[in-house]
């Protein structure tokens, strides 16, 4: 025989598909038991499922070869619906000015999109905030109002930096406070999140305090974890600070307090202290980040 035809044999050989292999183990088996007796009849059967058989179990070892695991499209040991929330911190310290009829806090934000919280204090019953501009910030609002039972307007104000450095935050009133004494005070905080950064209102309330040693700020329960919460506090006493966990409580120039804690978890009611025992007054807010 030539290499050519031996060749051509070969691939003749070859391209036998898989059905005429099928039917030609059949025909084996079958001319296999045609010999036997009248059990014969039943054996074929058997072989045919026998052969059946195997074949299937091939089959599926060959899929499960090629074929990748279905997934549902979650992981076993990854959790779901987990987010990470912003860590907020204050920056500096403190700025604060004290005079009759003071408008304006020099300031100097260090990074877009922190957060400047202002408090104004001013001993009358008529005049309030009407507006607040400046301070390197924007899109300045109120968090909260409150005109305590001794004469005196308490306001917590929100702005986002825009930009950085040196400035001043100007506060307009809605009437003359040219003979009333004013205290400014603002304290900057940062999330790390940059200009994109998103502060907004949780809650916040104000209150009056019957005659203590013990200055109650308002109690708040924050919607979220890592909230701000900040709050003023008036005392005609020497102002001490409290030992109310998480909180950093700050002095002010004319003996009142500025106390915040920035990752307020549940509900939070701060107390500061003064002395001797007299009445207070507060007001407080949460504030969310994102």
């Amino acid at each position: 025989m030539s290499r050519r035809s031996y060749s051509e044999g070969v691939r003749s050989c070859c391209d036998i598909d898989r059905v005429t292999v099928e039917r030609s183990i059949a025909r084996r088996i079958s001319c296999r038991t045609a010999g036997h007796a009248e059990g014969s009849a039943l054996v074929r059967p058997r072989v045919a499922r026998a052969f059946a058989g195997v074949v299937l179990v091939v089959a599926l070892v060959i899929l499960s070869a090629v074929v990748p695991p279905f997934s549902t499209g979650a992981s076993a040991t990854s959790p779901t619906g987990s987010s990470t929330s912003a860590t907020i911190t204050a920056v500096g310290g403190l700025a604060d000015v004290v005079g009759t009829g003071a408008s304006s806090l020099p300031v100097t934000p260090r990074s877009l999109g922190d957060a400047l919280v202002l408090t104004v204090k001013v001993s009358s019953a008529s005049s309030h905030v009407a507006s607040v501009s400046g301070g390197g910030a924007a899109s300045w609002s109120k968090l909260v109002g409150f005109a305590s039972s001794s004469s005196t307007d308490m306001e917590i104000w929100l702005g986002t930096v825009t930009t950085p450095g040196g400035a001043s935050i100007t506060v307009a009133y809605s009437s003359s406070v040219a003979t009333r004494s004013v205290e400014l005070t603002a304290q900057e905080f940062t999330a790390g999140l940059g200009a994109a950064t998103v502060w907004a209102k949780d809650s916040a309330g104000g209150q009056d305090n019957t005659s203590s040693v013990t200055i109650a700020s308002p109690a708040l329960t924050p919607t979220a974890t890592g909230e701000l919460y900040l709050s003023y506090s008036r005392s005609p006493g020497q102002v001490l600070a409290g030992s109310t966990s998480g909180f950093t409580y700050d002095p002010t120039a004319l003996g009142n307090m500025v106390l915040y804690d920035p990752g307020v978890t549940g509900a939070v009611a701060p107390t500061s202290l003064q002395s001797p025992a007299a009445t207070s007054s507060s007001v407080g807010a949460l504030v969310t980040v994102s």
